[in-house]
């Protein structure tokens, strides 16, 4: 799968993730049976066993660890100084400790600052990932096949989701905390060993097929009505065989639309939604908050009635909230960049003084 497919993928999984929380209504199944478990799938694809340790753990602590820890002790000092301005209710009740700044990220399920709500799948992506680089490094030590990791795959995801069940885990958070580990590990297994084992270029080759066979299984579980899952709290109604039919078959449908539209003009802002999905992800709740406190200010909504999402449902208001929950994240991704650029050349012409 070439990059830039990819990029498309992870375009449409954030496009998913946003919407979502729009509540704008969806003809298929609800983005929450695809978009985590989407993200997870692709971050194994990208997964080398060739990248050593010191590399992996760089990576996962400055751009999920330190970003994650960043974003909520921002958020933190935004979500006070709203709720003392408006008097709403952006921090829990529960959230001005230290601790709201640090461990309550995993304690709470990083719900304790509503501001920074996703700061959950941060941590969740950095623990899967590191969880499958170590069982890919060592299966291949002991030159296990991609068939073992695969059948490893299996066994994390069916253990993720029982370790949740149908109505989650949101007093547990040890419990849940294991179920987002192994869910999430077990999705990247299943997305490195379809490299490995052909199946992923047999999908980009074929894509029409797969588009069709996809399509109907999506149709065919939504007739079903499995329930709609909810990663974040491991709440999985439809149990293992419901919830993985519908994630993957829907992750096969994405792939091959995203491999079909890649030579289309959608591309290039789909691919750029992509390469931006982390800030997206992490920004696009406070986004939400800026037209909420508009409409409070505006006096069409009161100030007990805002929450993180999107809680004043009128219909032409979605595309409102649409346009700032990206735009918002997209123009602080901007800013990052040249802010970055501007560092780095500020310190190479210091090193060449």
């Amino acid at each position: 799968m070439e990059k830039n497919a990819l990029e498309v993928a992870r375009g449409i999984g954030i496009a998913s993730v946003v919407l979502g929380h729009i509540h704008v209504p969806f003809p298929a199944v609800p983005p929450q049976m695809y978009h985590m478990a989407l993200f997870f799938f692709l971050g194994g694809v990208g997964i080398s066993a060739s990248r050593d340790w010191g590399e992996t753990g760089r990576y996962l602590l400055f751009r999920f660890i330190w970003f994650a820890l960043a974003i909520n002790a921002a958020y933190f000092i935004i979500a006070y100084a709203i709720d003392a301005v408006w008097g709403v209710n952006y921090l829990t009740s529960k959230a001005r400790t230290l601790g709201a700044f640090t461990t309550k990220i995993v304690t709470a399920n990083a719900h304790h600052v509503k501001l920074a709500l996703t700061n959950w799948f941060l941590v969740a992506y950095c623990s899967g990932y590191a969880l499958a680089f170590i069982l890919i490094k060592g299966m291949t030590k002991l030159r296990a096949g991609p068939w073992v990791l695969l059948l490893l795959g299996v066994a994390l995801c069916i253990v993720g989701v029982e370790l949740g069940g149908p109505k989650g885990m949101p007093r547990d958070w040890v419990r849940n905390q294991l179920s987002h580990l192994t869910a999430a590990g077990g999705l990247m297994l299943l997305g490195y060993a379809s490299v490995h084992l052909g199946w992923l270029s047999r999908i980009t080759a074929s894509s029409k097929a797969f588009f069709i066979a996809s399509t109907i299984l999506v149709a065919t579980w939504t007739m079903l009505k499995p329930g709609t899952a909810i990663m974040a709290w491991s709440t999985y109604p439809a149990g293992v065989f419901g919830f993985y039919a519908v994630a993957l078959s829907a992750i096969t449908l994405i792939i091959c639309v995203s491999v079909w539209a890649v030579n289309l003009p959608i591309a290039k802002p789909l691919a750029y939604l992509g390469k931006n999905s982390k800030w997206i992800m992490a920004h696009h709740i406070a986004g939400f908050a800026i037209v909420n406190l508009a409409l409070v200010t505006a006096g069409y909504l009161p100030p007990e009635k805002v929450g993180a999402l999107t809680t004043y449902n009128r219909a032409f208001l979605w595309p409102i909230y649409a346009l700032v929950g990206f735009g918002l994240p997209l123009i602080l991704s901007a800013l990052w960049s040249v802010l970055r650029d501007k560092f780095r050349q500020a310190k190479v012409a210091t090193s060449a003084t």
